[in-house]
């Protein structure tokens, strides 16, 4: 599956701006909160830069937004079958991020 990147950037800058906006935040405090630096915040807000997978991660996790979402991956919906390994693969990743979750409002709320 190939991501377009144009939109990509295009879609994490209304994220980021939209959200700064609705909840009176500046560059620098978003900065702060995910731990990237301004410059990085200032080139996502206007779309010039393709962020990697951990600040996509940190934004995704402090803007309550999925990095399906964010990437404009097509969520299935259809019900396909998991092996039980697969079942179990599944379910160590939710618990890994609700670690990371979980570790997030510890520490920075």
């Amino acid at each position: 599956m190939e991501i377009d990147e144009q939109k990509t950037k295009e879609r994490l800058a209304l994220f980021i701006n939209e959200y700064m906006q609705n909840n009176g935040l500046s560059m620098k405090g978003l900065s702060n909160k995910v731990n990237l630096s301004e410059n990085t915040i200032k080139n996502f807000s206007r779309g010039e830069v393709l962020p990697t997978v951990d600040a996509l991660y940190n934004l995704s996790i402090y803007l309550h937004v999925d990095m399906i979402h964010i990437l404009d991956l097509p969520s299935t919906k259809k019900k396909v079958p998991l092996s039980k390994e697969q079942l179990i693969e599944k379910v160590d990743g939710i618990q890994n991020q609700l670690e990371h979750l979980k570790e997030y409002i510890q520490n920075e709320m």
